[in-house]
């Protein structure tokens, strides 16, 4: 979101590239001379005589609280404001105040003291930057150590059993199979000779044989076996025994793989420098764990207020509501240090604000200087022009 106001007359508001005159900016400081603020970056001009600009350089400023009245002026005096446009600068404006807000500093008691602790966004970078160098350390090493073993994997484990699992199938079927196969096909060949000369009541071998052999009684043997001096009894043939198959040779099983063990992460206590504090004060992991998890349990709250209110805007379907909508209400109270000065706090220690020092023109983010030739000049369509001063200024019929 880029904006910025100008006090001296035409008291001109501009966000982006709309701009408007005709502000009320009497709430405001009357030595403040231009506010710019440029994607998160903030800078306040002042005259330190009103009547003069003594030289153009510029104040940091963090929080825009103070100036989001003046975006209902703005919203107000826009001409041909749409419905989108008017959500967009509210949603906007919602969405840098959960900026600032988060980066406030956080209170935690540690063994060292009582402190508050920097919770902006280049700290706490800065804060994780150790711990995640550790971190990515650890995984390394892990994943040099499974670019080493999984090779050994897969020789030692995968291919040996595809081998084994290889020669146990080839096994099974030459020594179990193929020796099975060839027993039954010899009882089915000892079956049919069965059929053709025993089982067959009216003919066959058997029965011709025990009709020529006397019975003793002058008729000769019953092919049912009945009782005489010759015995029907078959003796069965002798088949040859079959020979259950030897053991199947296996790959011998691989040895255990060389391991390393990868020892945990380590924690140390770290130097921490607290709001305000000239030397660094020593925290604890544990410590360091509860004021990180602080600042992000704090961040997840107001994160669902700004997500609460974003969408109550976008919801709306009458520009005037959107206007009349307060983004400043319904955020939760964050404490501040006794003395604490926003502004010159993230200025002053380099956060998300930045001395720029000189003016910037053009497109809504900041206007150049008028030329100091000791005329008077006014802005018009977007230019200086010659003006009539209010005061010590007389009307001679110059050209302007």
């Amino acid at each position: 979101m880029r904006w910025w106001l100008h006090t001296d007359p035409p008291c001109l508001f501009s966000v982006d590239n709309a701009s408007v005159n005709g502000m009320d900016y009497s709430m405001l400081d009357p030595n403040l001379y231009m506010v710019q603020w440029t994607d998160g970056k903030g800078e306040i001009e002042y005259q330190v005589d009103i009547n003069t600009n003594d030289n153009g350089l510029r104040e940091s400023f963090f929080d825009v609280t103070p100036y989001v009245p003046f975006f209902k002026q703005f919203l107000q005096k826009i001409p041909l404001l749409t419905l989108e446009q008017a959500q967009k600068v509210q949603i906007d404006l919602i969405k840098q105040l959960y900026d600032c807000k988060r980066q406030m500093p956080y209170h935690y008691s540690v063994a060292a003291g009582d402190y508050w602790w920097d919770a902006s966004d280049a700290t706490m970078s800065a804060s994780t930057a150790g711990g995640l160098q550790n971190t990515i350390a650890k995984v390394n090493a892990v994943i040099t150590q499974l670019n080493t073993v999984m090779p050994t994997i897969n020789t030692a484990i995968i291919d040996k059993s595809n081998t084994s699992f290889t020669q146990v199938v080839n096994g099974v079927n030459g020594s179990v199979i193929d020796k099975v196969n060839s027993n039954v096909n010899l009882a089915n060949a000892t079956l049919s000779v069965y059929n053709d000369n025993v089982g067959v009541t009216n003919s066959g071998l058997l029965r011709t044989t025990l009709a020529t052999i006397p019975d003793g009684s002058g008729g000769f043997t019953d092919i049912h076996g009945a009782p005489g001096n010759a015995s029907n009894a078959l003796n069965p043939s002798t088949y040859p025994e079959v020979a259950l198959p030897g053991y199947i040779s296996a790959t011998g099983i691989p040895s255990y793989i060389s391991w390393t063990p990868i020892t945990p992460v380590s924690t140390s206590n770290a130097q921490w420098i607290p709001i305000g504090g000239t030397t660094p004060v020593t925290v604890t992991p544990a410590e360091q764990q509860a004021i990180m998890s602080g600042i992000a349990a704090r961040t997840n709250q107001l994160n669902l207020v700004k997500n609460s209110k974003s969408a109550e805007v976008a919801a709306m379907t009458n520009v005037y509501d959107v206007i009349n909508y307060d983004v400043t209400t319904g955020w939760p109270v964050i404490p501040l240090p006794p003395g604490f000065d926003v502004n010159r706090y993230f200025s002053g220690n380099g956060g998300s604000v930045n001395f720029v020092g000189t003016t910037s023109g053009g497109g809504g983010t900041g206007i150049p200087e008028a030329p100091s030739d000791n005329v008077t000049y006014g802005r018009r369509n977007m230019t200086w022009n010659p003006a009539l001063a209010l005061s010590g200024d007389v009307l001679d019929g110059g050209t302007f």
